[in-house]
C-alpha cells in the first residue's frame, strides 16, 4: 500500500466498516470519504488526520506516510464503540521551504504563508518546529531527496554528531548537515561518502546561525 487512499481502504474492510459507518465517528461525510478513497482529495487536514485514524484504531503517521505500527484490533472488531485512538500526537507542524527557514525563528507564523500544508510530528517537539523536504543529495545515504526533517528552532544546543539546519552568512538559504565539534572547531558536515573532503566540512565559527536542530525523519511511501 503506497497511497493514503489505500491504506484507508484496507483499514476501513478489516474493521468491515461501510464508508457511512465510518463518516460519523470521523466528523465526515460518506462523500468525502469516498473523494478520499478514490484520490480526489489528497490534501488532508490535520483534524481530519486525527479523527479518521481514531475511528480506525491506527496511528495517524501510519495512515498519512505508511510508516510506524499500525494498530493491533481484532479481525471480527466493527463495532467503533470498541476502538480506541491510536498513539498520541500532540501536535502538527507546517511545511516550508528553505528561503521561509532563514527568517522562521523571528516570525514563526504559519499563517504567513501560503497554502501551508500541516504533518503531525511523530515525537515530542517544540511549538516552533517546522518540517523541510530534503533537497539534493549532500546528505546521502541517510537522508535522500524527497525525504522529510522535523526541525525544532527551541532545540539549537551545540551537541556533536547532532543534525541541524543552519544558514551561513553568505548564503540566503538555510543548509542541512551533520554538526561536529572537534578540538574546540566546530564543522557542518555532509554525510555522501562521494563528496571529497574539501566538500564534505566547513569550519565555522561566528559566520553562521543555528536555526534549530533535526528532531525526526520521515521517508514517505
Amino acid at each position: 500500500m503506497t497511497t493514503l487512499a489505500e491504506r484507508l481502504i484496507s483499514r476501513r474492510k478489516e474493521l468491515r466498516l461501510t464508508q457511512e459507518e465510518l463518516a460519523k465517528p470521523s466528523n465526515m461525510t460518506r462523500v468525502t470519504i469516498s473523494n478520499i478513497e478514490i484520490g480526489n482529495s489528497t490534501n488532508i487536514r490535520a483534524e481530519s488526520l486525527f479523527a479518521l485514524a481514531k475511528a480506525l484504531n491506527c496511528s495517524p503517521e501510519w495512515l498519512l506516510f505508511g510508516t510506524g505500527a499500525k494498530a493491533n484490533d481484532n479481525e471480527n472488531q466493527h463495532l467503533l464503540s470498541n476502538i480506541t485512538s491510536g498513539p498520541k500526537i500532540e501536535r502538527t507542524c507546517p511545511l516550508i521551504n528553505w528561503l521561509e527557514a532563514v527568517s522562521w525563528g523571528e516570525t514563526n507564523e504559519p499563517s504567513l504563508i501560503d497554502e501551508v500544508k500541516y504533518f503531525p510530528c511523530p515525537v515530542i517537539c517544540g511549538p516552533k518546529t517546522f518540517i523541510l523536504t530534503v533537497r539534493g543529495d549532500s546528505m546521502l545515504n541517510q537522508f535522500e531527496n524527497g525525504d522529510l526533517i522535523y526541525v525544532d528552532p527551541d532545540n539549537i544546543d551545540m551537541v556533536s554528531g547532532n543534525y541541524v539546519v543552519a544558514v551561513l552568512d553568505n548564503l540566503s538559504e538555510a543548509t542541512f548537515r551533520r554538526l561536529i565539534i572537534e578540538d574546540g572547531k566546530k564543522y557542518l558536515q555532509a554525510l555522501n561518502p562521494s563528496y571529497l573532503p574539501e566538500m564534505k566540512f566547513i569550519q565555522i565559527d561566528d559566520n553562521y546561525r543555528l536555526i534549530g536542530t533535526v528532531v525526526s525523519h520521515v521517508k514517505p511511501i
